[in-house]
């Protein structure tokens, strides 16, 4: 006999309804980072960050930020960009890997904010029919420039 799941306690069942209030009164924005397209891209931070440690020379261990900026101090800011755009700029879209994209985006956000730099999120609008009905804030920094970005 398969025991049935056990319904939410009070507590969350209210969160969750106080959620979806919210949202349908475009009174709350969701903001998400870091993690969510590790499924398509097949890297985390960590991963970039060694590759980029790989291409200028040092060390594997060196923090994301700092070989960022060493990255592009040795390299230069264009070649930093293009360094990015190659990593992060999905061209095509893996529907089997975005299946929290899409639970998001069923959300029916207005306005998502995203410290993310790739494209997935608009990729995935554009697949399920959400192209122009939600907003992408990319908060976007080159660390130096706060408004520097991929695009």
């Amino acid at each position: 006999m398969v025991n049935p799941k056990p319904p939410l306690n009070q507590d969350a069942a209210s969160v969750i309804s106080e959620i979806a209030d919210l949202l349908a009164q475009q009174k709350l924005v969701p903001f998400f980072g870091a993690g969510i397209s590790r499924p398509h891209l097949g890297f985390a931070a960590e991963g970039l960050a060694h590759e980029m440690a790989s291409t200028i020379g040092v060390s594997p261990s060196t923090l994301l930020a700092e070989v960022s900026d060493e990255f592009s101090d040795k390299l230069g800011e264009e070649a930093f960009v293009e360094f990015l755009k190659s990593k992060l700029v999905v061209s095509k879209l893996d529907e089997s890997r975005v299946s929290t994209h899409r639970l998001l985006l069923s959300l029916t956000p207005n306005v998502l904010y995203t410290t993310n730099q790739d494209n997935i999120f608009e990729l995935t609008a554009a697949q399920y029919g959400r192209r122009g009905r939600t907003q992408f804030v990319h908060l976007r920094s080159n660390g130096r420039d706060p408004r520097s970005s991929l695009s």
